[in-house]
């Protein structure tokens, strides 16, 4: 059996629509945990109703304590076999379920599409064809992890024995980056190949989440470098830290500083502070940058639109950040 974990804060406006596409999977055997994570709307309200028509569904009451917390109270809950998670504002296909029961015995990993909709897109018919199931291996974790297939836990099917027996939790401390870690915690004991879905099997709802893009934090320079140094750990740990993937992640790395910066600028024009100006150049004096990018250079994988960041960082730091 597979238990479904669904994190719920304040999500009356979407979650009947999230409940509803898992009630509709078109395999019968599987649990719904919902994890009412301290909300002030009516959520909990619509939780007890489904538990009350549905007896796979489940209700968890916990004070609020974040999304990493709820979905740990929904790991320690969980009865099934595995389990994947499903955000409370996005649906799932209906085929879901049985597509990860028939690919649970390959042997391999499997992963599902998602597809990020509008507003409108989901009252559409979202079934579409896509191009055949994409393998990807742990020797080209890189190429995996630059598709955008690592970081999202709801994308994923999870063996409960290997989270409870290497006590694998989201860790609580955090609020972003802490999908990135918990899966790659897992992925240390997972099976080593992995496949991604030939279609979009999850639909998550655009601008419903923080993007890095879109988020500001004072810290958000140091937990790339944190972030980025757990990646590295994970890809020596697990031998993989060979050229190709070492490309990418430099490659990676360098883009992922530049849009950190990027963020930082923008906060400075609306936010005028000493204390902005002297993050940013604390930011641009970090050895990170020259680190990095060497080894780019001696990776041959500077391209034109990195030339032109290199300019830009330099311009910057000439100007002392302004």
């Amino acid at each position: 059996m597979i238990s479904v974990v669904i994190p719920v804060y304040n999500a009356a406006a979407h979650l009947n629509e999230c409940i509803d596409s898992l009630l509709a999977q078109t395999v019968p055997a599987f649990e719904i945990i919902l994890v009412d994570d301290g909300s002030s709307d009516e959520s909990g309200q619509i939780c007890e109703k489904y538990a009350l028509k549905d007896s796979r569904v489940k209700v968890i009451y916990k004070r609020n304590g974040g999304v990493s917390s709820a979905r740990n109270a929904g790991i320690d809950a969980a009865s099934g076999e595995y389990l994947i998670f499903v955000d409370s504002d996005d649906c799932a296909d209906r085929q879901l379920l049985e597509y990860y029961y028939e690919h649970l015995e390959g042997g391999g990993m499997p992963v599902c599409r998602i597809r990020e909709v509008t507003e409108m897109e989901f009252t559409n018919e979202l079934q579409q064809a896509g191009p055949t199931e994409r393998p990807y291996s742990l020797s080209r974790f890189m190429e995996f992890f630059c598709a955008g297939h690592v970081n999202s836990p709801c994308n994923k099917i999870y063996c409960l024995d290997i989270l409870r027996h290497h006590h694998i939790y989201f860790p609580e401390g955090m609020s972003l980056g802490e999908d990135m870690i918990f899966n790659l915690n897992y992925l240390r004991y997972a099976p080593r190949n992995y496949y991604v879905s030939s279609k979009d099997l999850y639909y998550y709802r655009q601008g419903s989440q923080e993007s890095l893009s879109g988020c500001f934090r004072m810290d958000l320079f140091d937990l790339q470098l944190y972030m980025f140094q757990q990646l590295r750990l994970f890809l020596e740990d697990m031998n993989v830290w060979n050229n190709e993937n070492k490309r990418l992640y430099f490659q990676l790395f360098w883009n992922r500083l530049y849009l950190t910066l990027k963020i930082y600028k923008d906060r400075q024009r609306t936010v005028r502070s000493p204390e902005m100006q002297e993050k940013i150049c604390a930011v641009l004096r970090d050895p990170v940058w020259t680190k990095v990018w060497t080894e780019c250079r001696m990776g041959k994988i500077i391209t034109g639109k990195m030339r032109i960041k290199k300019m830009h960082v330099d311009l910057l730091r000439l100007s002392g950040g302004k």
